[in-house]
């Protein structure tokens, strides 16, 4: 999961990008995966770090 979080925080590739370069079957299996251990969903978890890095 630390491979997805870099890969959606560099935000060129697309979430059924990074769930095929990770190994998922596909980005369903990732977004529920991600959503069961962080509590929000991958693209929720790009926004709000692509809006931090925005701030500063």
């Amino acid at each position: 999961m630390t491979e997805v979080k870099s890969l959606l925080l560099e935000n060129r590739l697309t979430i059924e990008e990074i769930a095929q370069n990770c190994g998922f079957k596909s980005d369903i299996a990732l977004y529920k995966t991600f959503k069961r251990i962080y509590s929000i969903t991958p693209g929720q978890f790009r926004k709000m770090n692509t809006m931090k890095i925005e701030e500063q």
